[in-house]
């Protein structure tokens, strides 16, 4: 999913995230965004049927959560590209590991 290497002068501790799968990560949290407006989508839709849109509550209940999948497939898609060109150029996030 993303590759580590050791910085700094504590090389035992701190480390960078050198890159970011774009894939696994877009499909990460393409699933997460389709579980959490699934939830925000069975909500609307039974505010839609207690308003009497019978209509309105399928549509919610059905096209919410694919279509914020898709986007947030797309979107994170975008941005673990664009993490791995800025972590290329001047370096990626710093990050402190301690064994337990």
């Amino acid at each position: 999913m993303f590759a580590l290497r050791s910085i700094g002068p504590r090389e035992d501790t701190m480390h960078e995230i050198k890159s970011i799968g774009v894939l696994q990560a877009a499909k990460v949290m393409s699933l997460l965004f389709f579980v959490v407006s699934e939830i925000t989508g069975i909500v609307i839709a039974l505010n839609a049927l207690i308003h009497g849109r019978p209509n309105h509550a399928i549509l919610a209940a059905v096209l919410i959560g694919p279509a914020y999948a898709v986007v947030g497939f797309l979107f994170y898609a975008a941005v673990s590209w664009l993490y791995n060109q800025i972590a290329a150029r001047i370096g990626g996030v710093q990050i402190e590991l301690v064994e337990r």
